[in-house]
């Protein structure tokens, strides 16, 4: 996905609002932000919104000497979510097709983003009722009936329960699934340590993807990640910043995010808000 003129008052966005998790020193986040000023116009030449996002997200870590400015947060979102659990879990016993509602339950988990902010409990009752602007399902289960192995690529910690209950229903169906966290602390994404927390561990084999980006930018992913990537049969894709990297490669990937932010309704002509299960095209 390009980058479009809306992104560059997010990426300040985004940069004040980490500066701000890393200290409270309001002299570093004017160093941070003229910082990032000083490497705007450098950082617009690069290909996506994610490639971006590794910058401007790595650089408060730098200048606070804080290594992972959301630790609390994503602790914090994680237990919010396990004691959801049940009732996800509920709804999805309840339900006429328990994947398709999986699904929707995962889907519902990607509001958890400080990229774009959220209402915890608003956010989540909202977008568990709302339908799928695009929902390519049925080709799913046609390609989920041929493969033995899913690789599942991760997004943000306390989404990673909402993740938990649709790899529960993947397992149903005798498929291995590899699920693919940060491999050092970003924003609020998911790191090995966030999903054992959520109990991954005990559903799918997680694996390290290596990249500091706040998305699968492969070309900051390990070797042995980018070789699994490329043999994979079918992977999931979850949120925006793996939508954003990867929009344009060549794989058998099914994007499954929730439209936050103007660039990315622009670049799907779609809303904000809206909730999506797509192939990609190529």
């Amino acid at each position: 996905m390009k980058i479009y003129p809306e992104c560059i008052p997010c990426f300040f966005k985004q940069a004040l609002t980490t500066l701000r998790m890393a200290t409270p020193d309001e002299n570093l986040h004017f160093k941070g932000l003229t910082e990032i000023l000083k490497q705007m116009p450098e950082l617009l030449k690069l290909p996506t919104p994610t490639h971006v996002g590794r910058v401007i997200h790595n650089l408060p870590k730098k200048i606070a000497n804080n290594p992972d400015p959301y630790k609390e947060a994503k602790i914090r979102n994680t237990e919010q979510a396990l004691k959801l659990y049940p009732k996800l879990k509920e709804r999805v016993n309840n339900s006429k097709d328990r994947l398709l509602a999986a699904i929707k339950v995962a889907v519902a988990g990607n509001i958890i983003d400080f990229a774009c902010g959220f209402n915890f409990k608003e956010d989540l009752e909202h977008t568990l009722n709302l339908d799928f602007q695009v929902l390519d399902y049925k080709e799913f289960k046609r390609e989920l009936e041929e493969v033995d192995e899913i690789l599942y690529l991760a997004d943000n910690a306390g989404e990673t329960v909402f993740d938990h209950v649709l790899i529960e229903e993947l397992n149903k169906f005798n498929k291995k699934v590899l699920y693919a966290v940060r491999g050092v602390p970003v924003l609020n994404d998911a790191t090995e340590e966030d999903a054992r927390r959520a109990s991954i561990h005990e559903v799918a084999e997680i694996i390290n993807s290596g990249t500091d980006a706040p998305g699968a930018v492969l070309e900051y992913c390990t070797p042995e990640f980018r070789k699994l990537f490329y043999e994979s049969k079918l992977i999931i894709s979850k949120g925006q910043g793996n939508l954003e990297a990867l929009s344009e490669v060549k794989a058998p990937i099914y994007f499954l995010f929730k439209v936050k932010c103007p660039g990315v309704a622009r670049e799907l002509g779609m809303n904000l808000g809206d909730i999506v299960f797509k192939r990609n095209a190529k």
